[in-house]
């Protein structure tokens, strides 16, 4: 669709996040949609979704090389309601991470040194 200034329309507006970027340095738009419970299908060893993203546990990890038969197969032997559940996991965590309550000890370690 190209730049589009409403992105959390369509954010809000889906079940699931597809994201199959080959390279990508932190991946905005992945922490944006689970922050709104979205589950996320992104490409294995691609930025840092392996830091936040634990395949099958709260997201989706599929290998670069051919992802859409990956996440079909996914899609293909899972129930749709439990993978969209997953995101669930994914906002839980990504909360406590980027909270200001959580990090603002650490922001307030670095102003301190």
């Amino acid at each position: 669709l190209g730049y589009k200034k409403n992105a959390q329309h369509f954010i809000k507006s889906s079940d699931i996040l597809i994201h199959f970027s080959k390279t990508e340095s932190f991946g905005h738009v992945v922490l944006e949609s689970a922050l709104q419970e979205k589950t996320i299908f992104a490409c294995n060893n691609v930025g840092t979704f392996n830091y936040y993203i634990k395949n099958k546990k709260n997201g989706f990890l599929v290998p670069k090389k051919d992802p859409v038969n990956a996440a079909l197969k996914i899609f293909h032997n899972n129930d749709l309601r439990k993978i969209i559940n997953i995101g669930n996991g994914l906002n839980k965590l990504v909360k406590s991470k980027f909270d200001i309550n959580n990090t603002w000890v650490q922001y307030n370690k670095i102003l301190k040194n």
